[in-house]
């Protein structure tokens, strides 16, 4: 079970995956410039115009942490910009 911090670059009209639970158990994820972050668990990449996202910005929440399973891919984006996140991964 590796424990392991990234650095993630997001850009606004794209997902990056950023953790998949094939690998990973947990994954924690930060906001770590001013512009929101969007944040999906799902199976694929949601589409660009889905709301099926929480928010990750310095006018709410600006860190999640979550328990995933085998099946669970989570997915970040700039929401309005680009931007960046930074977090760990817990290994399975």
């Amino acid at each position: 079970m590796a424990t392991a911090t990234f650095a993630t670059d997001l850009a606004a009209g794209a997902w990056t995956q950023i953790a998949d639970g094939a690998t990973s158990k947990t994954v924690c994820i930060q906001a770590a410039q001013i512009p929101a972050v969007a944040i999906a668990i799902a199976a694929a990449a949601p589409l660009i115009g889905s709301a099926a996202f929480v928010v990750l910005s310095p006018y709410s929440d600006r860190a999640l942490t979550l328990d995933i399973i085998a099946g669970d891919k989570v997915f970040a984006r700039g929401l309005d910009r680009a931007s960046q996140i930074r977090g760990y991964t817990v290994g399975v």
